[in-house]
């Protein structure tokens, strides 16, 4: 078993002082860029035996969780060695640290990928949802071809305390 801890937002984007606030939509300066080095540094603590954390899961679900999280990785930056794990904030691989919005252009991959329509509802849940929660939700969008464009609420895993991520930028 991976003793590996859910990533965390170091930061609490609720309480930025004002200059805090000013200085994260500088992201070579700004509070981004401190923000980017802590999570990187935490998946730098990370190895590919923590990939186990996902046995507990089926095997599309893992299938599933390595093409987004190499979309993911390509898309947002992060470092080639990222290993994104099922009880990590859904929010932080998501988490586009440049503001330009690469973020969308890896949700596009994803839609394009999995053939799949990603919902404004979906993408607004992100901060309350684990990412093996999201990568089971987008399985579940891939199984229903026929569902409506809109999504519709859909069913949790189970009780999430994801959260508390940085307000959209988009």
């Amino acid at each position: 078993m991976t003793n590996a801890k859910p990533l965390s937002w170091r930061v609490d984007w609720v309480h930025l002082k004002p200059v805090e606030q000013l200085m994260m939509w500088f992201p070579l300066i700004g509070t981004q860029r401190r923000i980017d080095a802590d999570l990187k540094r935490q998946l730098r603590e990370r190895t590919a035996a923590d990939t186990a954390a996902w046995l507990k899961c089926g095997s599309e679900v893992r299938a599933l969780a390595q093409t987004i999280s190499g979309i993911l990785i390509e898309h947002l930056g992060w470092p080639q060695t990222s290993v994104f794990l099922p009880d990590d904030p859904a929010d932080i691989p998501f988490w586009d640290k440049t503001g330009d919005l690469a973020a969308v252009g890896a949700m596009f991959a994803i839609e394009r990928t999995l053939q799949v329509k990603v919902t404004e509802e979906f993408i607004t849940r992100l901060p309350r949802m684990t990412f093996g929660e999201a990568v089971a939700e987008l399985g579940r969008m891939r199984a229903e071809p026929g569902a409506s464009p809109n999504g519709g609420p859909s069913e949790r895993l189970g009780s999430s305390e994801a959260g508390g991520g940085p307000p959209s930028v988009s």
